[in-house]
């Protein structure tokens, strides 16, 4: 290579040459990067459904950017967030934004590990209820902070309609069947995920953590006036989900002499 700079004439060949040495040994680099997140993501998509074939794969230009991104990641667990995202994409192409892509290669430690600790918690695929957040500093300090770099929104109150006296709220695991017989609306204050936080996750991996479930069904019985709340595990349809067994339920205790809520009940099916 020095030789080849020489025969054109520049003079400070040695510093031409380890430019160059330093190119083509990041661009190998690179290469192993892209492998291993090509193999990662062989693998998450052979756990999911088939792929359909009339599926079209993602569009040039976004793989561009993508790769730009991903083939700077050099450990595993970065790897591996790159290869969900690119089997997402690959599975249902315009799933992730560009917004979004940037803002992963932008992810330092201390957001990821807030996001995460309430990912565990959201419901609905993009609400994480103010019972959640608690009293303490800290939880609204996490709040504030993804809410700071685009990843929770402000607080909404979200509403909630019994259709033929009965509704539903889901987690990734669970669903909740509310009962009543009284035909009215409820409303929970919630922080939305925004559309990056999202698209975001819908790739992480999420605890199946039923203290959460049960805990949240409690919280909720007496605000959301459901004289029943039954757990059901979450399955494809809801018709399956019907279809299985009851968890547990929580009722609200009436004082029928005044009308007045008294207490919440929750029975664990064995």
């Amino acid at each position: 290579m020095a030789k080849e700079a020489a025969k054109q004439g520049i003079k400070d060949t040695d510093r031409v040459s380890r430019l160059i040495d330093r190119w083509t040994g990041e661009q190998f680099g690179f290469q192993q990067n892209r492998e291993s997140i090509a193999y990662k993501t062989a693998e998450h998509l052979s756990d999911g459904e088939s792929l359909r074939t009339e599926t079209p794969p993602p569009d040039d230009d976004w793989m561009n950017f993508y790769s730009s991104f991903a083939e700077k990641a050099t450990s595993e667990k970065l790897q591996d967030t790159w290869a969900r995202v690119l089997a997402g994409e690959i599975r249902k192409p315009g799933t992730f934004s560009l917004r979004t892509i940037q803002f992963i290669s932008t992810l330092d430690s201390e957001i990821a590990k807030d996001f995460g600790d309430i990912a565990d918690v959201i419901f609905e695929d993009r609400l994480l209820f103010h019972v959640f957040v608690g009293a303490d500093g800290e939880s609204f300090d996490r709040v504030r902070r993804l809410n700071d770099v685009g990843l929770l929104g402000n607080a909404i109150s979200w509403t909630k309609t019994y259709d033929n006296k009965m509704s539903l709220i889901q987690n990734k695991f669970y669903t909740l069947c509310l009962q009543t017989e009284w035909g009215i609306d409820y409303k929970f204050n919630a922080y939305p995920l925004t559309k990056v936080g999202g698209e975001i996750y819908s790739i992480m991996s999420v605890n199946n953590d039923f203290k959460i479930v049960r805990d949240f069904t409690k919280a909720i019985t007496r605000s959301s006036r459901a004289q029943r709340i039954d757990i059901l595990r979450r399955k494809e349809t809801l018709e399956e989900t019907f279809q299985g067994q009851s968890l547990g339920h929580t009722e609200l205790v009436v004082d029928h002499t005044t009308g007045n809520f008294v207490e919440v009940t929750f029975t664990e099916h064995v």
